[in-house]
């Protein structure tokens, strides 16, 4: 697939276009940084191993993070104090 070329920055290769609900519950946020619309696009480099991520929202101590697997599928909205990317991936057989 072709990367995206975004005046902002290096190729990104996959983005998302959040639920319009989930739009306006990201934007009615008091403390939220950011200005919220689609389409959101990965913030991971280009051919990254796993799920897309993208941080859509931040207010107050907390990240609003999209995250999805397949272009036009589903994607989840997380809160976290933290980047998901950070998190340690089990191995097969962990006992996780």
């Amino acid at each position: 697939m072709p990367a995206e070329v975004f005046a902002d920055g290096p190729p990104r290769s996959a983005l998302v276009w959040l639920p319009a609900a989930t739009l306006a519950r990201l934007t009615a946020l008091d403390d939220g940084v950011y200005v919220v619309s689609n389409p959101q696009a990965c913030m991971l480099s280009t051919g990254h191993a796993g799920s897309h991520l993208a941080l859509v929202q931040f207010a107050g101590e907390t990240g609003h993070w999209a995250s999805w697997t397949v272009l036009a599928g589903p994607v989840s909205v997380d809160d976290a104090a933290f980047c998901p990317a950070g998190l340690a991936v089990p191995e097969p057989g962990d006992g996780l």
